[in-house]
């Protein structure tokens, strides 16, 4: 795994204007081992199709009812709790266009988590399995899809593994404040990787990028979203091999063709929801 990460790291000259890694993906895929390992349990997939509404209905309910509707929607979504330490303060590490949101982390996390779940079952195509990647301190048991908050990047994160057959795919999405810094869009991209910016009606700026890694058909393929309202959304897909049984060194094999297009992704990171300033 620590040589594909090396390999990946040379591979992609041009990374994603994200500024997200897939050496991100690694690391979590190395502490869910970790995680499975010490449980010795093994790893639960959740379908697509369930809408997370189902997953927070206290009892029986039927369509029909609308009361039951309602209650179920004023459920916050059920999380992964992290046992981990208290948020720790971080100073501003970067100047961001708009003032920060002085929303919580715990807030937002449910209410990201609450808009990326039914996202995905509306983007993701239903022959997909969907389920996240264990947080180091969670209950073995617990892959649900979640946002966690990033205190030194002061920005939420959600790592997603998509599921196919014998194929598997990953996707981060990242959610932060606009940075005053980032690089004009497409303006330095290698020869191994397409990018195109068009300006939205409401002054948001869309990006989309394809990066080949390598000559076997791997891709990396990014949607990012800069919002007129001073949020920028990242979606970050890969047909790398970054699980258990993913070889040593560069991969040798031809890859199937990633799950989600970027076409997909960008419609993902549209969802009007997932913003700071809701």
């Amino acid at each position: 795994m620590d040589e594909l990460s090396e390999q990946m790291r040379a591979a992609v000259v041009a990374p994603p204007p994200s500024r997200i890694d897939v050496d991100g993906l690694v690391a979590g895929e190395r502490r869910r081992r970790r995680v499975r390992r010490m449980a010795g349990t093994g790893v639960a997939v959740v379908a697509v199709a369930l809408a997370p509404l189902l997953l927070v209905v206290p009892g029986p309910a039927t369509p029909s009812d609308p009361a039951s509707s309602a209650s179920a929607q004023s459920l916050p979504p059920p999380l992964c709790v992290d046992q981990g330490d208290p948020y720790p303060p971080s100073p501003e590490s970067y100047d961001t266009v708009r003032p920060r949101p002085t929303e919580h982390p715990d807030d937002a996390i449910v209410r990201l988590t609450g808009v990326l779940r039914p996202t995905l079952s509306t983007q993701v195509p239903a022959d997909i399995a969907v389920r996240g990647v264990r947080l180091p301190r969670a209950p073995s048991d617990c892959d649900l899809v979640q946002f966690r908050y990033d205190g030194i990047n002061q920005l939420y994160r959600a790592y997603v593994v998509l599921t196919r057959g014998e194929q598997t795919n990953y996707l981060t999405v990242t959610v932060q404040p606009t940075r005053t810094d980032l690089p004009t869009p497409c303006a330095d991209v290698s020869a191994h990787t397409d990018c195109t910016s068009t300006r939205l009606t409401d002054g948001s700026i869309l990006i989309s990028m394809l990066s080949r890694v390598g000559e076997f058909g791997h891709e990396q393929r990014t949607a990012q979203l800069r919002r007129a309202d001073g949020t920028t959304v990242s979606a970050n897909g890969t047909n790398l091999d970054l699980g258990p049984s993913a070889p040593a060194g560069r991969p040798t094999e031809q890859a199937d063709p990633p799950m989600l297009s970027v076409e997909q992704l960008a419609a993902l990171v549209q969802e009007p929801s997932l913003t700071f300033y809701p």
